[in-house]
């Protein structure tokens, strides 16, 4: 049996005052440590807890010496054996990562056994592989999507101009609130007005026109414009301190609260079974105008959008870590900043407007209902989403209809390659690469600060072509990704490199719907209501 070494640990045990016994014996002579309380003592270098007090006397202070002793000779034997089952499981680990290279050399290095390093793992967790870069599939020849059709500009479409050729503000806004439109909120919410008795108590409700209604969308535009300090009672503050609203002269504070009491878009009690119908038909028709005014680029972007909303309704979302972290959720396709089409979606329930297709999940058919509304038998697209939204399937059904995808995924999502899953704490040099082709959908893996796994079907990895140089900022270092980042930076903040267009083009055609809501804080209309 190999020799082991043993380690003992000295712990300093406070000393009590014991109590002298009254009796006449002959133990005047005996050892402190006997008189003691017995709650702890050091056997074979472990500090176990006393079971019994000891007895008093000759005979009792014989026996449990030893049992004292027959319990030290088990604890060794039990020492050795957990070294021994210790070693052999170490061992057993090392041969199974190194393989070949696992040499026993034990008989020469008696009781010390060193790992050697290896290049990429997953942090030793308890029976799982680190895994290497030797592991990883090289980089696959993959044939991107070619379009057919030459890719496109972005441009507006027929907007209403001036006549000295400018832009008409009020023409657009016109575009979207059209008479007809106005002629039914009118008439919707004076029958809602009715329904509830206005006017039965307090102040007289008089029948709202359109004229009254179109005073109350400028309030509305105006609040968005000038900040009313978080009160919509303050701009009627005739306090000559503070600033003075002109626009305020066209509409009493009352009348404005009566109107944003009793107003409603659609025909009371009736629901089609859409959350959202409340604000049909107006929904429907400031989408189908938005798509008219303008013509969207080849690469667009799908993401989510949050309309603020903290009131009672079962169908909003709370995201945490988001600029507006409860609300309802929009699903948006946009064109750097331009909402092109959207959709409402519910906790609860699926959309009706949405259609299943085979071997897609209902994520995935949300983003086709918005990427069909797209001219694509006339014109080249290509979509950018992120992890939510991406899988093999959808971006293979993609490919089908010659729309093109890229996108970031999770590893976990639906017939993603096992082979490129790598752990948290794994460690790669940095622009390590590697890919699979999935069905038609190269799947992607880069070593950046973190392990970044991608789909496209319109990007390679072979090739100068398919990498671009860009000034690339320092990472925040770790202890996993230190010596790599050091390696790569030094001790600049920013150094040019190159990385895989694939990279290069998510960063610059993703952040279309990002740009839509930045623009949409800068002038929210939206009024906060607080109820009891």
């Amino acid at each position: 049996m190999r020799n082991q070494e043993k380690f003992t640990i000295e712990i300093p045990c406070r000393k009590y005052l014991t109590k002298v016994r009254e009796e006449e014996d002959d133990d005047d002579d005996m050892d402190v440590d006997n008189d003691l309380d017995d709650d702890y003592e050091d056997w074979g270098g472990k500090i176990r807890r006393g079971r019994k007090k000891r007895k008093e006397g000759w005979l009792g202070r014989k026996k449990h010496g030893q049992e004292g002793q027959e319990q030290e000779q088990e604890q060794e034997q039990e020492q050795e054996q957990e070294a021994e089952e210790a070693e052999a499981t170490v061992r057993f680990h090392l041969h199974i990562l190194l393989g070949d290279d696992f040499n026993d050399n034990t008989s020469e290095h008696e009781g010390s056994i060193e790992p050697r390093e290896i290049a990429g793992g997953s942090g030793g967790k308890k029976g799982k592989q680190p895994v290497r870069a030797s592991c990883l599939p090289n980089v696959p020849s993959f044939t991107s999507l070619k379009h057919t059709k030459p890719s496109h500009q972005k441009h507006p479409g027929s907007l209403p101009h001036l006549p000295n050729g400018e832009p008409s503000i009020l023409g657009v806004f016109c575009l979207f609130f059209t008479d007809a439109i106005l002629k039914i909120i009118k008439d919707n919410t004076n029958y809602y007005a009715a329904v509830k008795d206005a006017g039965e108590s307090g102040r007289k409700w008089t029948g709202l026109t359109v004229s009254e209604l179109l005073i109350f969308l400028a309030i509305c535009i105006y609040c968005g414009l000038f900040k009313a300090g978080g009160s919509l009672e303050w701009l009627w503050d005739k306090d000559h301190q503070k600033p003075t609203h002109h626009i305020t002269q066209h509409m009493s504070l009352f009348r404005f609260q009566q109107i944003k009491r009793f107003l409603h878009i659609s025909i009371h009690g009736q629901n089609s079974g859409d959350y959202y119908s409340k604000v049909e038909p107006l929904l429907s028709h400031v989408r189908d105008i938005s798509k008219s005014l303008y013509n969207p680029s080849t690469n667009l972007s799908v993401d989510e959008m949050i309309i603020r909303f903290s009131g009672r309704s079962p169908h909003t979302f709370r995201m945490k870590g988001k600029p507006t972290p409860e609300g309802f959720k929009i699903l948006a396709l946009c064109d750097y900043g331009y909402t092109w089409t959207f959709l409402p979606s519910s906790r609860i329930n699926a959309n009706k407007e949405v259609k299943k297709a085979e071997g897609i999940n209902g994520t995935g058919c949300s983003v086709l209902h918005l990427v069909e509304q797209l001219p694509f038998k006339q014109q080249a697209f290509n979509i950018y989403m992120d992890n939510y939204f991406s899988s093999i399937p959808l971006f293979q059904y993609l490919q089908a209809k010659g729309i093109g995808a890229c996108g970031t995924c999770r590893t976990n999502s639906a017939r993603f390659p096992k082979v490129l899953k790598v752990g948290k704490d794994a460690r790669f040099d940095w622009d390590t690469r590697s890919g699979v082709v999935v069905d038609g959908v190269l799947a992607i893996l880069w070593i950046d600060n973190d392990a970044v796994t991608m789909l496209s079907t319109i990007h390679e990895l072979i090739g100068d072509d398919w990498e671009v140089k860009r000034n690339r900022r320092h990472p925040w270092e770790t202890h996993i990704n230190a010596t790599n980042v050091r390696a790569t930076w030094g001790k600049d903040s920013r150094k040019q490199l190159m990385i895989p267009k694939v990279i290069d083009d998510y960063n610059h055609h993703m952040g279309g719907v990002d740009i839509a809501d930045q623009w949409h804080g800068y002038y929210s209309t939206q009024l906060t209501t607080c109820r009891n």
